[in-house]
């Protein structure tokens, strides 16, 4: 262990040998190496509670040649904790991280083959992910967009895909097919996302 501070900022580094901070003690599912090199804090709830087991611990130790396997034992069982308690907001994050992006590719995925859908709206792709509606809410704001946007994104690019390569097919008919049901308002969102109208981005691409 590091000599630590006795003043307000005062702190423990947790350099210590494998074999005394175990996995089990910590109680989370982590690479060792996490919680090994980590920094504590003394003075807060949790690092004061450690900062006692620690002067007990060396209490005892200047008391006899031998310190008490009893009071050692308490003091990784306290900086076991502590560190489990420091590291659990950082393996919250991580641990939510993958999930949320497995979620958002699972909701492009889903999107992407249900645009067509007409009724298709955040509690059906909710029910569909097995999660909330709330989540989905928080899956598109982690994108930095909205469940509306992500299926208007998906009917705009199919719709551009048939335009390309479908020449004689009527634009009404492909805008249809692909989820829209107001030609007025398709073909507003289709100019303000290409730059274009329909027709012009058909002749552009023949």
């Amino acid at each position: 262990l590091k000599p630590f501070s006795q003043g307000p900022g005062g702190y423990l580094d947790t350099q210590l040998p494998e074999r005394t901070v175990k996995l089990e003690h910590i109680g989370l599912e982590m690479p060792l190496e996490t919680a090994l090199g980590k920094r504590l804090s003394l003075v807060d709830r949790s690092g004061s509670v450690l900062r006692s087991a620690l002067e007990l611990m060396l209490e005892k130790a200047a008391e006899t040649t031998q310190t008490s396997s009893s009071y050692s034992e308490l003091f990784l069982q306290v900086l076991s904790h502590t560190v489990a308690e420091s590291l659990r907001p950082e393996l919250s994050t991580a641990c939510r991280a993958p999930a949320m992006h497995r979620l958002i590719v699972d909701l492009r995925h889903y999107l992407g083959c249900n645009f067509r859908n007409y009724d298709i709206g955040p509690a059906q792709a909710a029910s569909h992910l097995g999660c909330s509606v709330r989540n989905v809410h928080k899956i598109c704001h982690s994108e930095g967009t909205t469940f509306g946007k992500l299926l208007l994104d998906a009917r705009l690019t199919a719709v551009a895909r048939a335009l390309a390569s479908s020449g004689s097919a009527r634009i009404s008919e492909l805008a249809f097919n692909s989820g829209f049901n107001d030609i007025s308002h398709f073909n507003k969102v289709f100019r303000r996302r290409f730059g274009v109208s329909p027709t012009e981005f058909r002749r552009q691409r023949s």
